[in-house]
Parts: structure tokens; sequence; C-alpha cells
């Protein structure tokens, strides 16, 4: 899409590829790290419980008694300090002494490997406080040793056969082991190094092997698709197999080599299909200039009355007639027709009917007789069971009488001078061509001076809307009756309408109106 950068496959595998690996590696060396730091600080912390814990035991209890009550004398207690430095450098630890508590309270060192006994330095470690009063070993780191250096210490308390409470102590400077934890660290952060080195190679190759194929691929199809999908351009000549890759590729290259020939045979289909449907709409519009041939024009006027016609086909040839001629005794005869069906098979049985309606008019004066030779003629060789509803009728201008004969057609409208407007009254005759032994009835009424007559199609009542709601009889005759005086208005307003209930709707039927007025 315009617009938007492009980012190629094979940079999109190797990203989303690379950076699963990072985050692999990633969460592996911290764990890996997150271990050896617990593993060093465990076996630390388990030395240091083991020291402390050999610590009381290293100067006897006579001696610590003596410390105790201060009655020790300078060379016993370089003894007992002589034993303890010598397990501090063999254990290789920071610090080891013996603590106790003072009479006030506090905590002293009782001996340590250098000083004097029961030292004044006061220890006010609440870890240690904690441990001589459980009786519960305990390790610790200690921020408030006398050289300032954070230790981890472990503290192992003993009571004495006296009573008292005095705990081995011995301690680590962090620093010490600190080296330790960094050298796993730098293995650690090169063993990391060394798996995305591989990862970033590895990476690389698969993004290139999975898409090399798909770009091949994309070339192809962006040439085809340029050449209009030529049949001449063939994957198997475009692309080799081993270009192709995997067998998942291979198959995708194979689907859309099929693709090309269905589409191809498709687009040849489509373009038979458009030629055949250019063509039958091309012989309908012939069909419908030939079929508006047959009808008289649109609007006809004479001393004695003023007609408007007119026909809107559902499709480019239509099923439905109108007509009006005058006969030769001095009448004027007046039509409208419904084939069944539409398109071009209800257009030519119009036609039929249509030549056949007039000349049944110069061979029978009496619309009953004219109807039977109509129907007679429809019915004969009529495989398809087509039939025309008609209604035809002849006026008199001498006797206003009009004579009229409905063959299953919708009644027409009257509308009297004086705007009173009803639906004439019709026998239920049968439509034309079903039976050809089927009888006629004529009827009649008188028109007078300013009356009109409107005869419809039921394309006009059965028009619908968007809601699937038909226009209606109650609709039109309403329509006719507010409609201006001349059949040119009348034809115009209910034209206009329809329109307006349909609002767009697509026209299901065949629509003709007739309106005539007598003068």
């Amino acid at each position: 899409m315009a617009g938007l950068r492009k980012t190629s496959i094979g940079l999109q595998i190797f990203v989303a590829t690379i950076s699963v690996a990072l985050s692999i590696i990633l969460i592996w060396v911290l764990y890996g790290f997150y271990v050896n730091i617990h593993s060093v600080r465990s076996s630390v912390d388990f030395m240091l419980e083991t020291s402390a814990s050999e610590i009381v035991d290293i100067v006897s209890e006579d001696a610590l008694n003596k410390i105790l009550e201060n009655e020790i004398s300078p060379e016993e207690y370089f003894a007992a300090q002589k034993k303890l430095l010598d397990f501090q450098e063999k254990a290789l630890l920071s610090s080891v002494y013996i603590v106790a508590k003072s009479p006030n309270g506090y905590l002293l060192r009782a001996i340590t490997v250098f000083g004097e006994p029961m030292s004044p330095v006061k220890i006010q470690s609440p870890e240690m406080v904690r441990a001589l009063e459980s009786g519960e070993t305990l390790v610790f780191l200690d921020k408030n040793d006398v050289d300032g250096l954070d230790s981890r210490v472990a503290v192992s308390p003993k009571t004495l056969k006296n009573g008292a409470a005095v705990a081995g102590v011995a301690g680590v400077d962090v620093v010490e082991y600190r080296p330790i934890i960094m050298s796993s660290l730098k293995i650690l952060a090169a063993l990391g190094a060394a798996a995305l080195a591989i990862a970033l190679a590895v990476t690389a190759a698969l993004s290139k092997r999975i898409s090399r194929p798909i770009s091949k691929l994309s070339e192809f199809t962006h040439k085809l698709a340029e050449s209009n999908f030529s049949p001449e351009l063939s994957l198997e000549k475009t692309l080799k197999k081993s270009e192709i890759g995997t067998s998942d590729v291979f198959s995708l290259a194979e689907n859309i080599s099929l693709m090309q020939k269905k589409l191809g045979e498709y687009i040849s289909n489509l373009e038979r299909e458009s030629r055949a449907r250019e063509l039958a709409e091309t012989e309908l519009k012939i069909a419908g200039k030939i079929q508006a041939e047959f009808l008289p024009g649109k609007e006809y006027e004479s001393a004695g009355v003023e007609i408007c016609a007119n026909m809107r086909p559902a499709r480019q040839a239509a099923g439905d007639l109108y007509d009006y001629f005058p006969l030769d005794d001095g009448r004027l005869s007046m039509s409208v027709g419904d084939v069944s069906g539409k398109g071009i098979a209800a257009a030519l049985f119009m036609a039929k009917a249509d030549t056949i309606l007039r000349a049944s008019a110069n061979l029978e004066k009496s619309l009953p007789k004219m109807a039977s030779r109509i129907n007679a003629a429809l019915c004969a060789n009529n495989d398809s069971c087509m039939f025309l509803t008609l209604f035809m009728c002849a006026f008199n201008f001498e006797t206003r009488e009009l004579g009229y004969v409905c063959c299953g057609h919708n009644p027409p409208i009257v509308k009297r001078a004086n705007g009173e407007t009803f639906f004439l009254k019709c026998r239920p005759n049968i439509a034309l061509g079903l039976d050809e032994n089927a009888e006629f009835a004529r009827e009649t009424v008188f028109l007078e001076r300013g009356d009109t007559l409107f005869i419809y199609t039921d394309g006009a009542t059965e028009a619908e809307s968007k809601n699937g709601e038909f226009f209606g009889e109650e609709r039109l005759l309403n329509c006719v009756k507010n409609a201006p005086g001349s059949p040119r208005e009348i034809c115009e307003s209910v034209l206009r309408d329809l329109d307006a209930f349909a609002l767009g709707a697509e026209q299901s039927d065949d629509i003709t109106i007739l309106s005539a007025k007598i003068k």
C-alpha cells in the first residue's frame, strides 16, 4: 500500500527469530548468575556455620571461665589466641572470635585473635543477641564489623557448665568471595556471547533459506499480475524446484500455478460470457426499438378525445402493450395488455398479440368476437403456455357509450368531470391464450365531456418499495383523483408518485398506463 514502509520477509523472520534467541539467552544468563551467587553463598554459609560451631570448642571451657572472670594469665590467654589464629589461617577466615555478655548487658569479644580479653569494643548486632537468646546458629551479613568491611558472619551459641552463654563467631569479608562470583559472571557472559553469535549465524541462514523462495514467488506473482495472467508466463519455466526450496513452499508454488491456470480459464470464460451478454443486450435493445415501432405515439388528440400513454419496461424489451386506433364505423379502439413473463419472450408474444389485435379489429365489429378471435390465435401452437391479460374498449363519440371487454385484466379507473373517481366494474373473463373455447361478455359505460378513462397494468399497483410494500389500488385511485385534469398531467403525476414510493428500489415488472379524456 502507498505510504507504508515495506519490510522484507527475510528481515522480519530474522528480527523475530533473533529476538526470541536474545530473550532465551538473557534469561539463561540471568538465571545462571542467580544460581551461581546462590551456590557460592550457600557454600560460604555452610563453611561459616561449621567453623563457628568449632570455635567454641577450640578454647577450653576452663580458659573461657577464667576469661569471663578476668582471672586468666597472659600466658594462657596467648596460648588460646594462638589456637584461634591457627584455625583462622587454616579455615581462610577473615575474623574469628568468641563473644559473651557483659554484666551490663553488652556483647563483648571474650577472646579474639588479637587484643585483650573481654575487649571493651561493644558489639550491638541484633542477630548475635538473637542467636545467644535462642541458642540457634545464625548466618547474616554484618555491616558493623570493627574493621569497617561488610562480612558474612556465622554465630554458633554454647552454654558453659556454669550457665554462662558464649558464642563462636566466624566471618568472611564479602570482598573475599566476590571475585569468585564475578569470575562466574564473566564465564556466563562469554557463554552468552558465544550463544548469541551462533544464534545470529543460524538465524541469518534460516531466514535466508525461508525468505528466498518466498521472494522468488513474490517476483513471479508480480510479473504474473503485470502480464495480466498471461498463460505464456509459466511457473515451471520461470523457477526451478531447487530455487523454491522446502516442500511447503513448493506446494504453494504449485497451487499458484494451478490458480494461474484456473484464473486463465475463468478470464477466458468471462470474456466469452461478456461478449455474449453484450450481444444479448444489443439484441434486446434492438428488440425494444422494434417493439416500440408496433405501438402508436405516446400522445394523441382529436376533436373528441385526448390520449396520453406511457410504457416503462422492467428490461430492454417489455411484455406490456397499449394501442389505440379508429375503427371503420367511427368508434375509437383503446387497449392495454400485459403478457405473462418479461424479457424477449414476452416482447415477442406481445408483438404477436398486438398484430392479431389490429387484424381482428378489421374483421370484427363486435368486441366479444374480437376477443374470441384473438384468444383462438394466441392459443394456437402456444407450447410455452404464455397468456395475455387485456382490457379492450371502443368509444362511440355520438352516443358517448364505451363498450369494453376485460380479459383477466385490472379494472380501469374512471374519473368524472365533477371529480368523482372509481374503479370500473368488470366481469372476470379469462385471460387470452389459455382456453380456445372461452367466451367473453361485453359491458358498457357512458362517458360524458370532461370524463377520463385511466387504464393500467399490474406493474403500477404491484410496484414495490424498499420495504417490500406494494403501491396498491387505493394509492393509484387517489393519485388519479388528485392529479390535474389533462391526460399527460395524470400520467406524469402517477409516474412521479410511483418513483417517490419506490425510492430507488428496482422495478420488478413492466409499467404501462393510458389516460384518455373525453372532450
